[in-house]
């Protein structure tokens, strides 16, 4: 049984015994051919192929992509997330869903953020915990433009952010793996999570509400 084939079985159980590594990028949102290629070692590449039509949300550094999930495909795929955001729209009443890919690297307020981090006496003893504290208020200021972005580009869609999956959610994690499976016309949503090599699990997206 080929890889895809073996995805297309059952995709939750697929993810939580192989790691997936999505290779696959277009600028543009739509959906597009793929394919699962082994990298060996239960590791596996999402790429450019045959077998597998799935949507997809674009990424790009410092932007914001939206693509509107319908009928055409049952599978929806965005890059390796290791520190963007990825927001959910509400459905319309035919069961189409506007997801968002938010990534946040450089903006004038995280800037401000890193004056202040120059600032700190490196020779104080409490610098570590100063740095830490400076590190830890870059993340939450990028996580909240990140979903500040994404419900933004959701509403320009006629719909309001129902749901979202950011750093909060899966800092523990080197990267995630974010994917929607379209299930009897429902679209829902899950994200493989990884630390190195190792898998830590498959999950839902948690159930925040904004």
């Amino acid at each position: 049984m080929t890889a895809v084939a073996e995805f297309l079985k059952n995709p939750i159980a697929f993810l939580e015994a192989n790691r997936l590594q999505v290779k696959f990028s277009n600028d543009n949102a739509g959906v597009y051919d793929m394919s699962i290629e082994s990298e060996g070692d239960n590791s596996y590449a999402l790429v450019s192929g045959r077998g597998l039509r799935a949507y997809w949300c674009p990424y790009n550094a410092d932007q914001v992509h939206a693509v509107t999930l319908g009928s055409d495909a049952d599978f929806m795929f965005t890059a390796t997330m290791n520190g963007c955001s990825f927001g959910i729209g509400s459905p319309s009443p035919d069961g189409a869903v506007r997801v968002a890919h938010a990534n946040t690297t450089e903006h004038e307020a995280i800037a401000k953020v890193d004056k202040g981090y120059a600032k700190l006496n490196i020779n104080s003893p409490n610098f570590s915990k100063s740095a830490a504290a400076v590190g830890f208020r870059h993340s939450a200021m990028k996580q909240q433009l990140q979903l500040t972005q994404l419900k933004s580009l959701l509403a320009k869609g006629g719909k309001t952010m129902s749901n979202h999956l950011s750093s909060a959610a899966y800092g523990a994690c080197d990267n995630i793996t974010t994917f929607g499976i379209r299930d009897s016309g429902v679209w829902k949503f899950y994200f493989q999570g990884r630390i190195k090599s190792d898998i830590v699990g498959v999950f839902p997206f948690p159930k925040v509400n904004s």
